[in-house]
């Protein structure tokens, strides 16, 4: 007796799943590996220790000063399961590089399908698989540091934007089947902007934006579907501030203004020229292309492999901004493409573009770009060269074979400020205080052995640093601190730091750190913030 059709379709999908399960763990892996070879920096470990603080019951981290782009509703849960179960460790930010990487890929890889059949979905899919995972495998450039802006591993955070932004594609996608997926749009798109107010110009303003512009065009959906989607776009972006205003009225976290942490007003014209100069560069760096950082030999495969993915999306891009032909574009199409046109205006006008650490903020336009080239580029290139399904295949095989070689050849960057730890522990140095770029991340890497909470000089004055920390820190009834740790190279904060804290008993420079030890608390000493 032949099974029934429905026990067949019941095989594949139970198949597809299974399929997807184990592609999401291998990328996972993969990805988490590749992430190790950043070392670690305060900005991550800040996000370690605010996970940590969430894990033990201060959900709303009460006390805590954040930036605007908090990351609040989509990494730092995340960390937060993770050391539930692991601990206060540098392990957790790899690992969740490697879950939001892998979801990324997935999102991404089903978003570019959408409603296409056969053959052209599946190279669709490859081509979007590839560009996105493809960006993990950064080739380390001078000084083993990789760009800045690159998606997977060292744009983590905003890849976990990025994840909630797809995820409400995908609902919109399925809103025309069923309008209750509008409220799971509303919500992806309002978790995306309470986290990182980029979210909300590339996601809840690309929305309202298509919304506008349909019920202007008088298009086929008709104009209740358009005011919908209007209000949907702008209620999630404005949901942002008044979430932070009532958590902080709940006890919680204190977020910073929305002119820190990158974002700000216009930039005046006459920055017009630098922010494009830096753009062009950045999205170079952040798509893995930028030929002039790479010395000649085997990198350049590499970079001339992401280049010909940076073409492919510009070229698709460019191709569907054509009025009539973006009209024609379905609604997930139409949102992508004009998300990735706030991206880069947002950055070319805004105060983003300092220099190429900056080129995070385009993480939006690589991700947004490689599901259209996918979901638009590949069906129209196949449809003019039928037999272009070979090359795309070929090289898709390219992409997966040095991603794989690279995932297994990684190796671990080292801990940071290791000889300083060291001379620490041998003096019995653990409790102190230093610039931020020298704080959370000792704690971190040293697992809350030695703790160094972030200190400014300014004014003539050490005071609390109330960024990425909480107040509790600097509380000389809870907490201690005799040392400090400065630039050896700069005496203006050391004599800042004299002149607030007294002479030190002890004064010693480890590979350029100076370090500073007093014989008692100096915590009570400090400036008011």
């Amino acid at each position: 007796m032949e099974p029934a059709p429905t026990d067949h379709r019941g095989a594949r999908r139970a198949s597809a799943g299974a399929g997807i399960v184990v592609l999401g763990l291998v990328l996972a892996i993969a990805i988490g590996r590749l992430s190790q070879q950043v070392p670690l920096n305060s900005d991550q470990a800040s996000s370690v220790l605010e996970g940590w603080a969430m894990a033990h019951g201060n959900v709303l981290l009460s006390g805590w000063t954040l930036p605007s782009d908090s990351f609040f509703t989509d990494k730092l849960p995340l960390l937060a399961l993770l050391e539930r179960f692991q601990g206060l460790t540098a392990a957790v930010e790899y690992e969740a590089a490697g879950l939001l990487g892998g979801a990324v890929v997935l999102a991404g890889i089903w978003l570019a399908g959408g409603r296409l059949r056969g053959r052209t979905r599946a190279v669709a899919m490859l081509v979007t698989g590839a560009l996105l995972a493809s960006q993990a495998l950064l080739l380390p450039g001078s000084g083993a540091s990789f760009p800045a802006g690159a998606l997977l591993p060292a744009g983590t955070d905003h890849a976990a934007s990025l994840l909630l932004l797809l995820v409400a594609c995908l609902a919109l996608q399925g809103a025309r089947r069923w309008r209750g997926w509008l409220a799971l749009v509303w919500l992806a798109l309002v978790a995306a902007s309470i986290g990182d107010p980029l979210a909300a110009v590339v996601g809840g303003g690309a929305v309202a934006g298509v919304g506008a512009l349909d019920l202007a065009a008088g298009r086929r959906d008709g104009a209740r579907h358009d005011v919908v989607l209007i209000f949907v776009g702008l209620s999630s972006a404005v949901a942002a501030p008044l979430t932070w205003w009532g958590i902080r009225g709940l006890g919680g976290f204190t977020a910073a203004p929305l002119l820190g942490g990158g974002y700000g007003l216009p930039a005046p014209v006459a920055s017009l020229s630098h922010n494009l100069a830096v753009g062009g560069q950045a999205l170079l760096s952040l798509f893995g292309a930028d030929l002039f950082s790479r010395p000649a030999g085997l990198a350049w495969v590499s970079v001339l492999l992401h280049l010909c993915g940076l073409a492919l999306v510009v070229g698709v891009l460019a191709f569907l901004l054509r009025p009539r032909r973006w009209l024609g574009l379905d609604l997930v199409s139409r949102v992508l493409t004009l998300g990735m046109l706030a991206a880069a205006a947002a950055y070319i006008v805004g105060q983003q573009a300092t220099d190429l650490t900056s080129a995070r903020y385009l993480v939006p336009f690589l991700g947004f770009g490689a599901v259209l080239a996918g979901r638009e580029g590949v069906p129209r290139l196949m449809a003019r060269r039928p037999r272009l399904w070979l090359g795309a295949v070929a090289l898709g095989a390219a992409y997966a074979g040095v991603f794989a070689a690279g995932a297994i050849s990684a190796q671990p960057a080292p801990a940071p400020l290791t000889a300083v730890t060291s001379w620490l522990s041998e003096h019995g140095a653990t409790h102190g205080l230093g610039t931020y770029w020298d704080a959370n991340v000792v704690t971190v890497s040293t697992q809350g052995a030695i703790t160094v909470r972030a200190v400014s000089a300014t004014s003539n004055s050490l005071m609390p640093f109330l960024w990425h920390t909480t107040v509790s820190w600097y509380d000389p009834q809870r907490d201690r601190a005799t040392f400090v740790l400065l630039d050896g190279s700069d005496s203006s904060d050391r004599a800042v730091v004299e002149a607030s804290l007294g002479p030190p008993s002890e004064m010693t420079t480890v590979a350029g750190t100076t370090i500073m030890v007093w014989p008692g608390n100096v915590l009570g000493d400090l400036s008011p913030p």
